[in-house]
């Protein structure tokens, strides 16, 4: 089955409707698509209102145009299409850390869009779920799982354990020496979430 994540696009050539795109995902991470508006986004791409409604009519047109723009830019860094099917899967950690160093404002977007009532939130939702039932299903084949262990929530559980961080970012720093988003605490806490997948749902020897 194909996701969302494997999906590829000709790349677009840059545009002052690209910027704005840009600016929009920005502005919605930070502050959710409903509290955004059409002067936010302006001031963040530095171009009037009368600009950006030349590009996008409304602002339904522009989130459309920035939900495009995020999955594609997930996609592109979390697909490896040359890899074999075991190193996809197990490197799926270390991509999703590499796309929150590099462009954190996507995933924070994407986390905050699974959470609403929409059909982009669901297609990215049902697409990581993919991938971590995949990774399930290739540990159990190998018999490298614990007894007991229940099979829909060894899938749900490392996604909500990513994804639940980035929407708790907020609360989370208040108990961090710096800010999460730091490359050096962000690779904490990916080496935290994989030793509690491995130790929780791993047998000892696997």
């Amino acid at each position: 089955m194909e996701s969302v994540f494997t999906r590829r696009r000709e790349p677009a050539k840059p545009s002052s409707a690209e910027e704005i795109v840009e600016a929009a995902l920005t502005v919605f991470a930070d502050r959710g698509v409903r509290t955004s508006t059409l002067k936010m986004v302006a001031e963040e791409a530095g171009v009037s209102i009368g600009r950006v409604q030349h590009h996008f009519k409304t602002k339904d047109e522009l989130v459309a145009a920035v939900d495009d723009h995020a999955v594609d830019l997930l996609a592109a860094q979390i697909q490896n299409p040359d890899a074999p099917p075991e190193q996809a899967l197990m490197a799926m950690g270390q991509r999703f850390t590499g796309v929150l160093i590099e462009t954190p404002h996507v995933l924070q977007y994407i986390c905050r869009q699974m959470v609403e009532e929409g059909d982009l939130g669901k297609t990215i939702f049902d697409g990581m779920f993919q991938i971590s039932e995949a990774q399930r299903v290739q540990f159990a084949e190998r018999g490298q799982t614990r007894e007991g262990l229940d099979p829909l929530w060894g899938a749900l559980l490392p996604l909500i354990l990513r994804a639940g961080t980035i929407l708790l970012r907020n609360h989370i720093e208040r108990y961090l020496p710096g800010k999460f988003l730091e490359p050096d605490e962000i690779r904490r806490w990916d080496a935290a979430v994989t030793a509690l997948i491995r130790q929780g749902q791993l047998r000892p020897d696997a």
